[in-house]
């Protein structure tokens, strides 16, 4: 059973899930031509076979703030579930079942993208 604050939060989720999705599509090919993978917005159709493309651009990227990283992690994480959608002939839809927040801190664990100097 959820609380009123996870309640509260699922709405929040389910209101802004048509803007996030707006922005994603367009922010994916953005992220894919910033690493240098041409044509980017082939991303779109064919996520799963950008994997080693993708892999190979982002292994020895140098973080040197805070902001980078998040921005890395956020366009990473929109690829990764546009990799899965994609493999698995799935959707992006809100998820009902929220993630224990230890889950959550181990995704988000800033030693998986270091920012420099830490």
């Amino acid at each position: 059973m959820m609380t009123s604050e996870e309640s509260l939060l699922l709405k929040n989720r389910q209101n802004e899930f048509s803007a996030f999705y707006a922005d994603l599509l367009p922010s994916l090919v953005d992220f894919i031509g910033r690493i240098g993978i041409q044509p980017a917005h082939e991303v779109l159709k064919t996520a799963v076979q950008f994997k080693a493309l993708v892999s190979q651009a982002t292994e020895s990227f140098s973080i040197d703030s805070e902001e980078d990283r998040i921005w890395l992690v956020t366009r990473l994480g929109y690829y990764i579930g546009e990799y899965f959608v994609q493999k698995h002939s799935g959707c992006w839809y809100v998820n009902e079942i929220l993630i224990p927040a230890t889950l959550l801190d181990l995704l988000l664990d800033d030693s998986i993208f270091p920012v420099n100097g830490r």
